[in-house]
């Protein structure tokens, strides 16, 4: 099932023209899903989404997939070159009221559908989130591979990952870093924590003294900040996050970040990373085999200025 059943049903959620079938813009829907909803909502939630579109009690939760599959189909249809425009929206064919729009034009455009449909994506994810056992859809996001696979993170929450870098639409960005977080803390905090790790991930037991609770605790904490501060790093230089002045978020098109901006994050990281190192050092808990000199030692890129764990 489909979560439109034509164009009428599509102009309850985005300004399109009558002519806009929704056989042209399927593909786009389908670019959308690939590109947006996927990395956060996850697969299997948005089919489970789809599946459910009838469903009543289901009615917010497919309110705002709706109004996300739509503005963010309609913001990738509208660079494709082919969009007419007037001034109540996208058609495909020409008039003599409308005009094919500027590079200006599209880019506006395409703005305009994008923070629609993102900001409803965010809505999305915020009440899946918040759900609880009592919604019909707790279960299948409570279980949802999308929601599991944070489990192997050291950071699994949007509000834990805030406590080192702001985020804007947290729910969404954060949903969408987790291939980043989960490079950054292979590469550069599994290598540190070196037979710590699974202790850091797991927790401490009910058994175990208030000094092992204390230290633990107090690792936990210098190895989020130390992830948290190195993916966000990873992810400016990557171009598809910027930071903002309400915090870090995806955005839609490949951007250049300042490297200075970049600088910074990486530098805190590494401080924060070489500070988890001498945590280590200092409390030496249980499993936690000390590196190598030469390892422990951190080295300096001689072209980038940037440390290198």
């Amino acid at each position: 099932m489909d979560l439109f059943l034509s164009t009428q049903h599509l102009q309850e959620y985005v300004a399109v023209g009558s002519d806009l079938s929704l056989q042209t813009l399927t593909p786009f829907f389908r670019q959308a899903e690939s590109k947006f909803i996927h990395s956060t909502v996850g697969r299997s939630m948005w089919k489970h989404i789809i599946t459910n579109a009838e469903e009543e009690a289901y009615e917010d939760l497919i309110d705002y997939a709706r109004a996300a599959l739509a503005n963010l189909g309609v913001s990738l249809y509208v660079v494709t070159g082919g969009a007419m425009i007037d001034n109540s929206g996208v058609y495909f064919a020409k008039t003599d009221s409308m005009w094919r729009p500027s590079d200006k034009d599209k880019a506006e455009l395409q703005r305009s559908y994008y923070e629609a449909g993102m900001n409803s994506l965010e809505d999305l994810i915020l009440l899946l989130c918040d759900s609880k056992e009592n919604d019909p859809y707790f279960e299948a996001w409570a279980t949802s591979p999308q929601v599991e696979r944070f489990n192997q993170l050291l950071i699994q929450t949007a509000s834990d990952f805030e406590q080192h870098v702001s985020l804007f639409r947290s729910g969404s960005t954060f949903a969408s870093l987790f291939d980043l977080l989960k490079t950054v803390q292979n590469e550069r905090i599994l290598p540190i924590a070196n037979g710590y790790m699974d202790t850091l991930l797991t927790g401490t037991n009910e058994s175990d003294s208030e000094p092992v609770k204390a230290a633990f605790k107090s690792l936990k904490a210098a190895s989020s900040k130390a992830l948290a501060l190195l993916t966000t790093a990873k992810a400016l230089r990557v171009g598809t996050y910027a930071r903002t002045e309400m915090g870090l978020t995806f955005v839609a098109a490949q951007v250049k970040n300042a490297n200075d901006v970049v600088y910074e994050y990486e530098t805190d990281g590494q401080a924060a990373l070489e500070a988890l190192r001498e945590l280590l050092e200092k409390l030496q808990p249980t499993g936690y085999t000390p590196l190598p000199a030469e390892k422990a030692t951190p080295v300096r890129s001689s072209t980038s200025g940037i440390v290198i764990a």
